[in-house]
């Protein structure tokens, strides 16, 4: 995950990115544990809340403009699920 963070925001500050991750990630799989339906639907919905979540973190405290802060976001959630689905 560091290396995704690097090679898009060179000058983004890890520990901020990996802190948001920190945060979101419980809630997702709290949220995950809680929700019915099919777990794809509740992948999604909750992906999309830690992104939205991560990326107004990343504005906020990176000083990035919106899109980037999504993009970052993003990449940072696609790394982590695709972490997730090579285990």
């Amino acid at each position: 995950m560091r290396v995704v963070v690097r090679l898009v925001l060179p000058r983004a500050r890890v520990t901020i990115v990996l802190a948001a991750q920190a945060v979101t990630h419980p809630a997702v799989w709290i949220t995950m544990s809680v929700l019915g339906g099919p777990v794809v639907v509740r992948l999604g919905a909750v992906e999309l809340w830690a992104t939205l979540v991560e990326a107004a973190i990343y504005a906020r405290w990176l000083g990035l403009p919106g899109r980037v802060a999504l993009a970052l976001s993003a990449i940072a959630n696609a790394a982590s699920l695709l972490a997730l689905a090579w285990l």
